[in-house]
């Protein structure tokens, strides 16, 4: 009978650190299905934003994935400053103007946007059968930001806009950074089609990289790819 009564008044003792635990793993298991829930309904424009507020910082920081059209005109001039800055002065009006037209993936810390990625659509032919492909454009985290994940982050925010594409594609140097996110190095050769006419863009080929998406269906990476033209790099 004593030891009936020590357990249970060691019992009646635990109990407020129990429902401090449970409430704890509670609220865990009701953050992440509010995240995979939420995460991204893809439309017209991706209504998806999420506030959080950083581990030791005071500021609290957005995600959202937007339409081009929806974008305000202070968030368009910050995410082209971003790309001055973070592209040290490399990035062109054509690059700026390729950037447009699709979704955007931001992150802000207070009202600044940090980070950026769009996917705009373009046609794209693999082996003479055309494709409607997403490309992906503007990926870029100011240098004071960087080394914390933020570039991932905005890949991965745009990762459910890339499942209505046929197939992704972008240009990059970068192809570790790429490969851990599931892209693919283009290993065929690289094309640019002008008046019905396929011109070799070879410099090209070693910086094309695709990921597939569920309506991509047998496709070959050492094929003939061939881009439209536009202003500046084709690719």
């Amino acid at each position: 009978m004593y030891v009936t009564t020590v357990v249970l008044s060691q019992l009646f003792q635990a109990l407020p650190l129990l429902a401090q635990w449970g409430a704890v793993f509670f609220l865990s298991a009701r953050e992440e299905n509010f995240l995979v829930s939420r995460r991204y309904s893809v439309s017209a424009s991706l209504p998806f934003q999420r506030k959080v507020r950083l581990a030791g910082n005071n500021m609290e920081t957005s995600r959202t994935v937007r339409s081009t059209y929806d974008l305000t005109t202070d968030e368009l001039a910050q995410i082209r400053e971003l790309m001055t800055v973070a592209f040290e002065g490399d990035f062109s009006e054509s690059d700026w103007e390729h950037s447009l037209g699709g979704q955007h993936a931001l992150i802000r810390y207070g009202s600044s946007v940090v980070a950026h990625a769009s996917v705009v659509p373009r046609t794209l032919w693999v082996d003479q059968s055309v494709f409607n492909a997403g490309y992906v454009e503007a990926v870029a985290v100011l240098p004071e930001h960087q080394k914390q994940g933020l570039g991932t982050a905005v890949m991965r925010m745009l990762e459910p806009v890339l499942e209505v594409f046929d197939f992704c594609a972008l240009s990059t140097g970068e192809h570790r950074f790429y490969e851990r996110l599931g892209w693919e190095r283009w290993r065929g050769p690289t094309f640019v089609r002008l008046d019905g006419e396929d011109v070799r863009t070879a410099d090209e080929d070693d910086g094309i990289m695709i990921r597939r998406t569920k309506k991509t269906g047998r496709l070959s990476l050492a094929s003939e790819i061939v881009c439209e033209p536009r202003t500046g790099d084709d690719w």
